[in-house]
């Protein structure tokens, strides 16, 4: 489907008219929240890369067809976040109330802050920095948005690009509060729960995406 979208894209077509085109060829039609997502108009540098190391990964995993993942909804957390994710505004300082926490500790910094911080979401997914701008991968990560897709980074200070899955809150907290340890996606310990099944009543679409 994302190769599709890319021809698509390529030819300059509308979002309605790609639908028609991909519902021809009997492929199911996507939101019109994954075309913006997705699209490749004004998209900076960093969205740029993000995007690229997520293809190139998601690529390589269906090459290699690990064992046990066939029976996976998602070959990996990176086909997930590309599939459901989007594009965040990154903000240049933190809102009042909100304090950066300790560095390489963004699950437990965002989760700590979206239990005292209701209005906002909790997200897992990729980002770049600014101060690693030429480094060829995207990071995994986990930040706060607010409902106008505004980033609130409590971990890192120059963050330059978001793409990522915002979560329903009453589901991050019961989840991470029942099994004792932080982090969505890469749930080793319990074999990728999120990646076996399809759950979109757990994904929360936010109003603005870049």
């Amino acid at each position: 489907m994302l190769v599709l979208e890319d021809i698509f894209m390529s030819k300059g077509w509308s979002g309605e008219r790609q639908r028609h085109a991909m519902s021809a060829r009997g492929i199911r039609s996507i939101s019109k929240r994954s075309f913006i997502a997705l699209g490749k108009s004004k998209r900076t540098k960093g969205e740029e890369k993000i995007l690229e190391w997520l293809k190139s990964i998601v690529k390589l995993k269906k090459m290699q067809c690990f064992k046990g993942q066939k029976s996976h909804e998602y070959c990996g957390m990176e086909d997930y976040v590309l599939r459901n994710g989007q594009f965040f505004k990154p903000m240049k300082k933190l809102p009042e109330g909100i304090e950066k926490g300790e560095i390489k500790m963004c699950f437990s910094n965002a989760f700590n802050c979206i239990v005292s911080e209701p209005d906002l979401y909790y997200v897992e997914g990729y980002a770049v920095t600014k101060g690693l701008k030429d480094f060829p991968i995207a990071f995994e990560h986990a930040w706060l948005v607010d409902n106008q897709g505004n980033v609130i980074d409590p971990t890192w200070e120059d963050g330059d690009a978001y793409f990522g899955v915002a979560f329903d809150t009453d589901f991050v907290v019961e989840t991470i509060t029942e099994k004792k340890y932080t982090g969505l996606l890469d749930d080793w310990q319990n074999k990728w729960p999120l990646l076996r099944d399809e759950k979109p009543d757990i994904r929360v679409k936010i109003g603005v995406v870049s």
